[in-house]
């Protein structure tokens, strides 16, 4: 995997650049980037290798990236470049995106101006590895999921403090697996046989006596 970080004052110019190298250059992702360039924004660029040769399709895996930046406010790069039909019209399946944000209190997210519909499945402190993680004060760990399906990706997603900073953590899942036992039927006969010769046995000694 290759990375290459990109700053440009022309989508068009951007766009093209990309194209010459490998990417899908289309007036949809020049479009997209028109913002990036306005602010100023840098763009990060990843190249994924595959040694397949043939195919259309190719099943690739990577590690976890981190990019480190400075921001005014925390932020999710949500916005996508929009193709057409427009997202509303499509009929398609769900996208789960899951969130992880780190701070020192809950966060919750906005779109833009509005509230992002995205629930909360864990919001506590967590001890968090070394190699993600510096700061132990800084260790609540907020997890979000959005899986809103078309997904309306006109915005980023920005985080503010929380109202509520209540622990939020899912109920236990419980797992009931019935355990099955198979007791041969020579087995019970036997025992049957057994305990009918014991019982006759005791009422023969009480007749005797």
């Amino acid at each position: 995997m290759d990375a290459t970080t990109l700053e440009a004052d022309d989508p068009k110019a951007l766009a093209d650049w990309l194209g010459t190298r490998g990417f899908e250059a289309t007036p949809e992702l020049t479009a997209w980037l028109a913002k990036y360039v306005t602010d100023k924004w840098k763009i990060t660029a990843f190249l994924i290798g595959t040694e397949q040769r043939d195919g259309d399709r190719f099943e690739m895996a990577t590690k976890a990236v981190k990019l480190t930046f400075k921001t005014e406010e925390p932020f999710y790069p949500y916005r996508e470049p929009e193709l057409p039909p427009a997202p509303e019209a499509l009929d398609l399946p769900p996208r789960m995106l899951r969130v992880y944000f780190v701070s020192n209190q809950r966060y919750t997210g906005r779109l833009g101006a509005a509230s992002w519909n995205a629930s909360t499945l864990f919001s506590a402190p967590l001890e968090l590895p070394s190699e993600l993680w510096t700061s132990n004060a800084v260790n609540r760990t907020t997890v979000f999921i959005d899986d809103a399906s078309p997904r309306i990706a006109r915005d980023e997603v920005t985080f503010v403090p929380h109202t509520d900073q209540q622990v939020v953590k899912q109920p236990p899942t419980v797992i009931d697996r019935p355990r099955k036992i198979t007791i041969p039927l020579e087995g019970i006969a036997l025992v049957l046989i057994v305990g009918f010769l014991i019982i006759r046995r005791r009422s023969s000694r009480a007749g005797a006596e």
